[in-house]
Parts: structure tokens; sequence; C-alpha cells
């Protein structure tokens, strides 16, 4: 999803995550790069009595890298594959009721697995690049598909996992797959509608220098995704897998994720990313980061509490919280619905 083509000897496959400090300023994530070797490929290096690096990662099909959990974990143990708690699940569904709500998918694995394949009240569900082949890809429910890199990029055989992207997009499929241009080696291949989103969104809005800028933050897959949906009508976008974490993508596509973002936010879509994720996820700059110095005196600390309660703030969302099933409340629950569903039995 970079913008330009990097050489590098593997994919990002570890490291830790994003830190800032008021001292030394933002600290960019410098991951671990680990050569990356495909099954297929290991298995003919075996054959031949070629020895496999100690250190390689042998990519499987459906095998994803960039996870901050060891490579050698087992899939269901991966961060992003742990349910989310069943209050969690209930207030998106309450907060989704009513609203044509589009599912943006990424394959970042701290978050990916919470994607909600099985629940109700979701509109368009729109995958991207090669994570067709991902075992927790639920296909048959996909509506949109995004590719917009360029013909070389999406022609390699193997670019990311050990499948064949080249010959997955030469197959008809059931939805569109929006791309730069209308391939006519993509049979389901669509232009994805740039002139217009850029005129709605961007036109004479933006300047850098002396010029206002013809197209500007398309950063990312998911910047071409989120003007689409407000464009076609979403009033709800939710974000699974959608991290933004690796180096190239915490420096030039998280920003301009985010700043799609918040154009949606301005036309009164709502977004939703889960808990766990790294998107939307500032410091409260001023007043709670950078914290008190230790130096401080006591009557300086004291001043910092300056935001209040706000009991008619509308993001509180008390009326979801009112009739979600808490652990404490499962039991009483369970006791009115057994009421009001079950009929008593019959006096003899």
């Amino acid at each position: 999803m970079g913008k330009r083509k990097r050489h590098k000897p593997g994919e990002v496959v570890g490291g830790p995550p994003p830190q800032s400090s008021s001292g030394q300023g933002i600290r960019i994530w410098k991951p671990v790069v680990r050569q990356q070797i495909a099954s297929s490929v290991a298995k003919k290096m075996q054959e031949q009595g070629i020895a496999i690096p100690k250190d390689a990662e042998i990519v499987t099909p459906g095998q994803i890298s960039g996870s901050h959990v060891p490579i050698d974990e087992s899939l269901s143990r991966w961060v992003g594959l742990y349910p989310e708690m069943p209050p969690v699940v209930q207030a998106r569904m309450k907060m989704r009721d009513g609203k044509k709500t589009w599912v943006c998918l990424g394959t970042a694995p701290d978050s990916c697995g919470l994607a909600p394949w099985n629940e109700p009240g979701i509109s368009e569900w729109i995958g991207l690049n090669d994570a067709h082949h991902l075992e927790f890809m639920h296909m048959d429910k996909i509506t949109r598909w995004c590719q917009v890199h360029q013909k070389g990029r999406y022609m390699r055989t193997n670019p990311r996992y050990d499948i064949d992207h080249w010959k997955w997009l030469q197959e008809k499929h059931h939805f569109p797959i929006y791309m730069q241009r209308h391939d006519p080696e993509v049979p389901s291949s669509v232009p994805i509608p740039l002139r217009e989103f850029s005129e709605k969104f961007l036109a004479g809005r933006y300047a850098r220098g002396s010029e206002y800028m013809r197209v500007l933050e398309m950063g990312s897959t998911f910047s071409y995704i989120i003007p689409m949906a407000i464009m076609e009508g979403a009033q709800r976008i939710e974000f699974y897998g959608v991290e933004l974490a690796q180096e190239v993508e915490y420096v030039e596509q998280r920003p301009s994720t985010e700043f799609w973002m918040g154009i949606a936010g301005a036309h009164g879509v709502e977004i939703y990313v889960p808990q766990i994720t790294r998107v939307l996820k500032a410091h409260f700059y001023g007043y709670g980061y950078p914290g008190p110095d230790e130096t401080w005196p006591e009557a300086w600390r004291k001043m910092e509490d300056n935001v209040g309660d706000w009991p008619d703030f509308p993001d509180a969302n008390d009326e979801i919280k009112k009739t979600l099933l808490m652990p404490g409340n499962w039991g009483k629950a369970a006791e009115e619905w057994q009421k009001e569903h079950v009929q008593p039995a019959a006096v003899k």
C-alpha cells in the first residue's frame, strides 16, 4: 500500500510499537526485518540440499506478516483473533442499528480477527490487495475489493503470501474490483472514481506553496475507500485490521487515513475502530499529555484537571449502556427472558 516502490530484504515481522516522548519527540517504529521464503521455494531448497537460513521465516498460504506476536505462534493465538466481550459486540450492534454500514477489512493481525462476520446490519464488506486467501476471510460476504497499485505490482506471483494473486485477479468474481483503470485482463475490474471524489472533497480547498493540489492525501488504499463510501451514502464505516503501525504506514499512510476519517466525520458518517486499534488514538494533548513534570509543586499539579463534567455531552452513549448485558446483569436478564418467553408449567 506504499506510495512508491521500496526495496527491502523482507516483510516487517516484529519490533516494539510506536512510542512518543515529550523529551525526544516521536520515535518512529524501527521494525525487525526477517528474510521471508515462500513455502514452495523452501521445499525446493530442501529437495536440492540447500540450507535454509536459520532466522528465515517460511511463509505459507494464508499467513500474515507484520504481527507483534512472534511468528511461531499459532494463528488462533494471535492478538487480533481473540474474541471481544459480549457487551462490546452488543454495543457495536446497537450503534449500527438503522445505519447503512460499510466494513473495511485490513490485514493487520492485531485486529483483523475482530471483523464482525456473523453480526447483522452490514451493507458492504470491502477487502483489499492479496488478502483473499487468508483463512479467516469470508469471501462469500465480500461486496467490493480494492487493488489500486500499478499493474507490475499486482501481477507478481507471490507478492506477500505464498499465493498467486494475479491468477485470482484474472478470474470473474461476484463483486467489483476497484483499480486505477479497467484492466481488460481483470474481468471484474472497474476504475476507482478518483476524479469524482477529488472534485467533491478536495478541489480548491487545499494548497501547498503557490498552487492548489489537484489530488491530496491519497496515501493508502483506505484513502480511496472512505470517500467512495461517503459518496455512496454510507452512514457508518467500521475498520478491522487497520493498524498502520509499520514504519512506512506510520509515517505516510496513517496520517492520510485519519485525514479521510475526519472528512467522513464532517459529512455525518460515523467511524468505528476496535478498542485495540492504534488509529484515532492520539494523546489528549495539553490536558493529559505531556504530564506534569516531577519537579512541579503540588499547587501546579492540582490545576491540570480542566475538563470537568459534561453531563449533556453526546458521546456518553448513556442510552446504549443502559441496555447492555454487562456480566453483572446476565443473571437478571436471563430471569426476565425466562418470565417473558417461557410458559409456566400447567398446574395440575
